[in-house]
């Protein structure tokens, strides 16, 4: 039987604010699977087939396929962390997979999220900086992949 396929890439990671500090961690997960990605504060544009990305298959098509995506940003200092105090909230997104009656090859999304992390201690206490990450999700009908194969993450970060 058919499915759909759901793939999500990782497109950019942007920060805005005050400089807090140039070693970062960003853990990155999707419906249970992470990776981890190191960062020095700077912005960080993915070039395409070199994007961190997760591959999803539904069960059926023609199903709404729920993303649960966590994030965590760390700036990472010799003593204590600066990160966000909700770092494990969801950030949910609920897409639509195209049935195999479907006109449109697929549907392509951009979601960005927005993390804030704020310095806690020492000379910079109080500075805050956004990390936004973009990712673009893409859901598409595939004749080739059968629905019971194990969904899993192709080129995780």
């Amino acid at each position: 039987m058919a499915a759909c396929i759901c793939v999500v890439d990782l497109k950019a990671i942007r920060h805005t604010g005050k400089f807090i500090g140039e070693d970062w961690l960003y853990v990155i997960g999707l419906n249970g699977r992470r990776g981890t990605i190191r960062g020095n504060g700077k912005d960080r544009i993915y070039a395409a087939g070199k994007r961190p990305r997760w591959t999803l298959v539904t069960p059926t098509c023609g199903d709404r396929l729920t993303l649960d995506i966590t994030i965590r940003a760390v700036e990472q200092d010799l003593v204590f962390d600066d990160e966000n105090p909700e770092v494990t909230r969801l950030h949910t997104k609920v897409v639509q997979c195209p049935g195999p009656d479907s006109k449109e090859p697929g549907k392509l999304l951009n979601q960005i999220i927005q993390v804030p992390v704020t310095e806690d201690y020492g000379l910079f206490k109080g500075k805050t900086n956004q990390v936004a990450f973009e990712f673009d999700i893409l859901t598409h009908y595939h004749a080739g992949i059968d629905s019971d194969a194990d969904s899993g993450a192709a080129g995780d970060p």
